[in-house]
């Protein structure tokens, strides 16, 4: 993605970050951040499963969202 590229080429800013600036301030609704540990341990517990998930058991299980992903990812943060 373009505007991911773009941030990660400034020093400090790595995926994961830049994929929350794009959910939080640019209101992106179809991010899933792959890497994030909360949604990780989340999802494993909504769904039943072991921890942890490959980032391609995630991506995987996230596309089912598409175009929505930021949205279950929020509600994934929220999940107990």
């Amino acid at each position: 993605m373009e505007i991911i590229d773009k941030l990660v080429a400034i020093k400090g800013i790595g995926n994961w970050t830049a994929q929350m600036l794009m959910i939080f301030n640019l209101g992106k609704i179809d991010i899933f951040p792959l890497t994030d540990f909360s949604l990780n341990k989340h999802y494993a517990i909504f769904k039943k499963t072991p921890l942890p998930l490959s980032v391609a058991q995630l991506a995987k299980a996230s596309s089912q969202w598409k175009p929505y992903r930021s949205v279950a990812a929020w509600y994934l943060w929220h999940y107990k």
